[in-house]
């Protein structure tokens, strides 16, 4: 089915963490268990929170017998090491759980998801890629990457296969979607419909402005904005300020215009 291919992660092999521990695991965690600490030795009890450090989690710890002013925070590798690797699992899930990262693997709830992209049940669980046009793809795609609920998407070339009506819908999601957008395409009608700045790749140079750019906004010259359509600037006397004339000159260039003026100096002609 589709959404195995999409998802890369089956909940279902992950909630296999909460079953029973095994006798094994259960004297391993009883070994692990005792930690001594400025001498005095101490039994974890429980696993509380989770917290992130660096690359990896820490994870706050309390103590049998002990109130919760003496929890102590210890790395997930350590924990792991002491035999607690189901318990850390344990609020890895919860904590994914809570932040809506994991949602159930069921069909009904992957068949509603893929609805909202246009693409009928029958499609989603009874197909297989190869069967598929290039629009269904590229909806499936867009389906998959938005089924942990991110807060950012970056999109190359998304409109690619996309007939209109999935287009005009893909522009109103884009439109209504609370986090950051990122999107790589050479469609001008699509960045300008949805693109409140647009940095623009022109004879390996990047420009970055605004379709509809005005002072304030943006930090680049108009798109394309040629050199005699920029906005003259006057100085404080009125005088018309000529922007060749300020251009600041290359060590080369001062030198050849000084070798010029000295040319014409010795010729008796007037320099500019």
């Amino acid at each position: 089915m589709l959404w195995r291919y999409q998802t890369g992660e089956d909940l279902e092999e992950m909630m296999k963490v909460q079953k029973e521990l095994t006798p094994e695991e259960i004297k391993k965690m009883k070994e692990g268990a005792l930690i001594v600490i400025e001498g005095q030795k101490r039994t974890i009890e429980e696993i509380n929170n989770r917290k992130k450090l660096k690359q990896s989690y820490e994870y706050e710890v309390s103590f049998k017998g002990l109130s919760s002013t003496e929890n102590i925070w210890l790395p997930r590798d350590e924990l792991i090491k002491r035999g607690f690797e189901k318990r850390v699992l344990e609020i890895d899930i919860r904590e994914a759980q809570r932040l809506g990262l994991l949602r159930p693997l069921v069909r009904r709830e992957i068949e509603k998801h893929f609805a909202d992209f246009g693409l009928d049940p029958e499609f989603v669980s009874h197909n297989t890629m190869r069967g598929l046009s290039g629009g269904q793809k590229v909806k499936i795609v867009l389906g998959a990457a938005t089924w942990r609920r991110p807060h950012v998407l970056a999109l190359d070339e998304p409109t690619n296969y996309l007939d209109r009506e999935s287009l005009a819908a893909l522009i109103g999601a884009l439109k209504t979607f609370q986090g950051g957008v990122l999107i790589i395409t050479h469609s001008r009608d699509f960045s300008e419909s949805i693109c409140s700045e647009v940095w623009a790749m022109r004879d390996g140079q990047l420009e970055a402005s605004g379709h509809n750019w005005v002072e304030g906004q943006g930090s680049g010259p108009r798109i394309d904005q040629g050199a005699k359509e920029e906005d003259d600037q006057y100085d404080a006397m009125g005088n018309k300020i000529d922007k060749a004339k300020n251009k600041k000159l290359t060590s080369n260039e001062a030198r050849k215009a000084k070798k010029e003026r000295m040319a014409k100096k010795k010729k008796g002609e007037e320099d500019d």
